[in-house]
């Protein structure tokens, strides 16, 4: 029986017992009529009826719809492990790694061995995995020109031709097993299908350019985007570049013969259907407990996010716990995705309730602050001093004293104060303004910042200047934002900006820099 006749009605067979009675034609009309009576343009009621119309799933529904994810999953990684443009792919990943331009947490999940409870870290693990893809792959490809052999009888030349022929179909399944010891993440694997299906549609343009009908001739003239010949063994394939280059891999992979434009683009179509298979077996999932995430919202309620936004915060940890389900531990599905839900909604009402944002460093601070001095109260029936809780949290005084500062409320300057139409911004001392002392204090910073900023490269000016909010009207931003806007990883965010720190210490301009903090 084929996989699609075995999935497609599991849901059917493991659905609760409200699916008969969604089904039964009766009760759809009466859900039409009922829905009669909605506004149609209130979103928060059309999402609770459509989410209330998916079925919920039995233990015996979970395990099958997981079981359909991991077939699918695993359909997915055998065909990308069959595409050359992966395995170069996978070299260019291990120099990466290496230069710190990927993170192995955020490219793979695991690799064969690989025990959490281990002392070896998962990025070695990873290195030695991806060394064996490269040692596999780089004896697919010749190191230099085949050397001319005389030609013999018909019978010899036929052996010659068989025996490397099986040779290559043994070296590539065993390039092939390589890949898939290593498990990509979830977005990994999106990204090497785009890298197939993009290989794919630059193969068929290599074809078309050819002019002939025959792939067999669908070269470069031996040589690649970079204008380097591709019958070399990938020690560099892309190895130097920060970013990999489609276009020079299939050059190599049409050039050194490991693969037809043809058989590229059907390898494509197949990857194509099995992430398809993939993402419907997900969303299927996801469907079935998209009533649970609206029970979780609804505890979180009234803690300044509102309810659909708790709900979109839940969906993402509702997806993510789909895509972590171990069905073999023996749990039930529902109990394992109400932690990640209630753990994006937690982190969502942490990063976005607050009209100042905190950093997650910092409010992992305030709660265990908020836990001690209530443990403190309760012991001795009275309020914690900042001394108290440092002595039982194990943190300098200093510190307790700015995470009670940051949990205090931020006020509104333009809520009303009273009912003359004074609001708060009317009873704030002004201070220093006008303060000639002050002004040329700011202007003076600022200067000595931008001087600074110019002793460092564009990139990592950048950096700081959209980390720290430097810019006129700009709002800090975090390491995450910052890796997405210049298609990075966070870590190496991080890197860059320590590099810009180091750099500006050892320069005469820090001294200056240094100066302002003690007048501050």
């Amino acid at each position: 029986m084929r996989l699609e006749e075995t999935d497609v009605t599991y849901e059917e067979k493991y659905a609760d017992a409200d699916a008969d009675e969604s089904n039964d034609p009766a009760y759809e009309s009466e859900e039409a009529e009922e829905a009669g009576d909605i506004d149609r343009t209130d979103l928060l009621k059309l999402y609770l009826r459509e989410a209330s119309r998916a079925p919920m799933l039995n233990a015996a529904g979970e395990v099958a719809g997981a079981k359909r994810i991991e077939r699918a999953r695993t359909r997915l990684m055998k065909l990308l492990s069959r595409s050359p443009i992966i395995a170069q792919y996978s070299l260019h990943l291990k120099q990466a790694l290496l230069r710190g331009d990927e993170s192995a947490a955020d490219m793979i999940e695991h690799v064969s061995g690989y025990d959490v409870n281990s002392p070896v870290p998962l990025s070695s693990l990873a290195d030695q995995a991806l060394a064996g893809v490269e040692s596999a792959y780089n004896n697919l490809i010749p190191p230099g020109p085949k050397p001319v052999q005389k030609r013999g009888s018909r019978k010899t030349e036929r052996m010659n031709k068989k025996y490397p022929r099986s040779l290559k179909a043994r070296m590539l399944v065993h390039l092939s097993r390589s890949i898939r010891e290593i498990v990509f993440t979830p977005a990994a694997e999106r990204r090497l299908s785009a890298l197939v299906e993009s290989g794919a549609r630059i193969a068929r343009s290599y074809e078309q350019k050819s002019g002939a009908g025959d792939s067999n001739n669908s070269t470069l003239n031996g040589k690649t985007s970079t204008g380097k010949t591709g019958g070399n063994r990938v020690g560099a394939a892309g190895a130097n570049a920060g970013e990999f280059d489609v276009k020079a891999a299939v050059s190599r992979v049409i050039n050194t013969g490991l693969a037809l434009p043809l058989e590229m683009a059907r390898l494509s179509k197949r990857v194509e259907a099995a992430l398809s298979e993939l993402n419907s077996a997900k969303q299927q999932m996801t469907e079935a407990n998209l009533r649970l995430v609206i029970s979780v919202a609804r505890q979180f309620t009234r803690r300044g996010l509102p309810f659909l936004d708790l709900i979109q915060e839940g969906n993402v940890g509702l997806m993510r716990a789909v895509e972590k389900f171990d069905w073999r531990r023996g749990f039930r599905f529902s109990t394992y995705a109400m932690w990640w839900i209630r753990q994006s909604m937690a982190r969502a009402l942490d990063t976005q309730s607050r009209v100042v944002r905190l950093p997650a460093s910092e409010l992992t601070l305030i709660n265990k602050v908020a836990r001690a001095s209530r443990s403190i109260r309760e012991e001795t029936s009275s309020e914690a001093t900042s001394d108290q809780i440092a002595e039982k949290l194990e943190v300098e005084s200093e510190r307790i004293s700015e995470a009670i500062g940051f949990a205090q409320q931020t006020v509104t300057l333009d809520a009303p104060a009273n009912d003359n139409g004074e609001t708060a911004v009317n009873f704030i001392d002004t201070g220093d303004t006008g303060n000639p002392f002050i002004a040329a204090l700011d202007w003076s910073r600022r200067t000595a910042i931008q001087r600074a900023l110019a002793q460092l490269t564009p990139r990592e000016a950048k950096i700081l200047r959209m980390h720290y909010g430097l810019d006129a009207g700009s709002e800090p931003r975090t390491l995450e934002e910052i890796g997405q806007d210049l298609s990075v990883t966070r870590e190496r965010v991080r890197q860059i900006e320590a590099g810009a720190f180091a750099k500006l210490r050892e320069l005469e301009v820090g001294d200056t820099l240094r100066e302002f903090l003690t007048v501050a």
